[in-house]
């Protein structure tokens, strides 16, 4: 079972690309998962510990709450082997994340992820 975290505070992005991009690549994949999502930094990092059970968080670095990196710096506080992908409208962020090991962005303009999955 793959455990997914999914935190961004724009409805659109939590919902929709959850449903058009990720569960259809892990449908087709044929994977087992589970995703949980979360509306802000500080309800993700509220979890504390529990957040090492998930093994990849999508993170949008631009949420209102908490600052750009302040979220994936208190993930990382707690694990350092889940993947995080970035998800974010600031292509600029992208060498912030190589401080905390993120492995993807995915531009919140760009449909290009969600054309790589479509069958």
């Amino acid at each position: 079972m793959i455990y997914i975290a999914v935190c961004d505070d724009d409805n659109y992005f939590l919902y929709y690309r959850r449903k058009k991009i990720i569960d259809k690549y892990m449908k087709t994949m044929k994977y087992s998962y589970k995703i949980d999502t979360f509306t802000s930094g500080l309800e993700l990092v509220q979890m504390r510990d529990d957040i090492t059970q998930y093994d990849i968080i999508f993170l949008d670095i631009g949420m209102k709450d908490m600052g750009r990196m302040s979220t994936v710096g208190y993930v990382r506080k707690y694990t350092k082997n889940t993947y995080i992908v970035f998800v974010t409208a600031f292509i600029s962020y992208s060498l912030e994340g190589y401080k905390v090991n993120a492995i993807r962005y995915i531009l919140k303009d760009n449909d290009n992820a969600e054309r790589e999955y479509d069958t």
